[in-house]
């Protein structure tokens, strides 16, 4: 099985994070609710990937954070996203008293998937927000993603909310 090397994002690995953006957004797409009214406000497109990265790229450098990647022979398999969240004005249920590291995306790609590689994304990650003095991770996560969830568990994180969505139309 080859090694992998987790590492900062560099502005030559754009690209192939956003295609990393997007095959979990097509991956997404086929998971409950698909295709109910809900699912049809998700914009699953090549662009809306880019849009994303580049606004957690933004997200990194005003608030504070990393974009890491995963590499096995060269080629990126696999990314997160985290940023500095202090929650200010938030509408959660239980509004944060202290900043906390938000994780805001996880990617490995399917045929990397089940190595090590988004453990040791998740981490990296909380290594860097423990540099920082951040005492808490928190992620999102769709419920109907098992093998995300189970993951995310693994490494020690708990489910504390649930938002929930009706279509109105």
């Amino acid at each position: 099985m080859p090694t992998y090397t987790i590492r900062p994002f560099e502005p030559r690995d754009r690209e192939a994070v956003i295609d990393l953006k997007w095959e979990m957004s097509r991956f997404h797409e086929h998971l409950p609710p698909s295709g109910t009214p809900i699912d049809r406000d998700y914009d699953h497109s090549r662009d809306a990937a880019r849009a994303a990265i580049t606004r957690d790229l933004s997200y990194i450098e005003t608030k504070g954070g990393a974009l890491l990647v995963a590499e096995v022979d060269g080629r990126l398999v696999g990314y997160l996203s985290w940023y500095i969240d202090d929650r200010a004005g938030s509408a959660t249920i239980f509004p944060e008293r202290r900043p906390l590291a938000y994780v805001a995306g996880v990617c490995v790609t399917a045929s990397h998937r089940s190595r090590g590689i988004g453990t040791a994304l998740l981490a990296h990650a909380e290594a860097q927000a423990r540099e920082r003095g951040i005492a808490r991770l928190g992620i999102g996560v769709r419920t109907s993603n098992g093998g995300a969830v189970r993951l995310y568990e693994e490494f020690g994180f708990c489910g504390i909310e649930l938002r929930m969505f009706k279509a109105l139309d």
